[in-house]
């Protein structure tokens, strides 16, 4: 081979070797990315369990964490038909959970003043905690303006003012 054919196929080898090694990285992540979480033994006791794990697989609840949500959704009256209605909760690429308020998202489902459906958190949906009766007889019935975001927790999407928009699982719930 001559000298020209020879840098040319060296060259071809070495674009050829960069794509398959981008392409099985690629390939590696995005099954890494994909790989559904492992079940809880908690998840296989009932109906309720497994209903419940089928909405929080996803975002990355600790067996504990799991187990506690079985508990405290079962004794507000939650049942597996109840769970089967809601939307899942989730884990944004920030690290907040978002999701109906029942199972203690951090971001909460709402429909916005003008009726966008996004999310608040839930320290601002909560607010403040009275420090005296006169301060909890001052703020209460007031209305508050609440910024409502995307999934991802920092685009804002709208307003959400306590009292006239609705906490999403309300309607899908109860």
């Amino acid at each position: 081979m001559d000298k020209e054919k020879k840098q040319m196929f060296l060259a071809l080898f070495l674009a050829l070797t960069i794509f398959l090694g981008l392409a099985g990285l690629l390939l590696y992540y995005n099954i890494k990315k994909s790989r559904v979480p492992a079940v809880p033994e908690q998840a296989y006791q009932d109906e309720f369990s497994y209903t419940l794990w089928t909405k929080v697989q996803y975002a990355g609840l600790t067996d504990e964490e799991f187990r506690d949500l079985i508990q405290e959704l079962k004794s507000m009256g939650y049942t597996a038909d109840s769970i089967k209605n809601s939307r899942e909760l989730r884990r944004n690429e920030n690290g907040v959970t978002y999701g109906p308020d029942c199972f203690g998202a951090e971001l909460i489902s709402v429909v916005a003043d003008d009726w966008t459906e996004g999310y608040v958190y839930r320290a601002d949906l909560e607010g403040d905690v009275p420090k005296s009766i006169e301060e909890a007889l001052a703020v209460s019935g007031q209305e508050r303006v609440i910024p409502v975001y995307a999934s991802d927790g920092v685009t804002v999407i709208g307003t959400f003012t306590s009292g006239s928009g609705k906490i999403k699982e309300e309607e899908e719930f109860h």
